[in-house]
């Protein structure tokens, strides 16, 4: 359903002046950081970044490339 609003409408001044210089709300900042040394420490490091899980077995890295081999989830659960 659209509003069919222009840029001069009040509504829309009012939401460009609340989120001009901030996130939406529907985001989330992970991490802004490089070269991660982690506690214990990995068979890999640094760790450049979190792009992808990183994941070990027995000091094995595993593949994250790999989706068969490798595969993750995310889950929200609010408490």
């Amino acid at each position: 359903m659209s509003e069919n609003l222009s840029n001069e409408d009040q509504k829309i001044k009012k939401l460009r002046e609340y989120l001009f210089g901030s996130w939406e709300m529907c985001w989330l900042g992970y991490n802004t950081a490089r070269d991660f040394i982690l506690t214990p420490i990995p068979a890999e490091t640094p760790l450049n970044n979190f792009g992808y899980p990183y994941g070990e077995v027995e000091e094995n890295v595993l593949d994250y490339y790999d989706a068969k081999g490798f595969s993750y989830s995310y889950i929200s659960v609010e408490k």
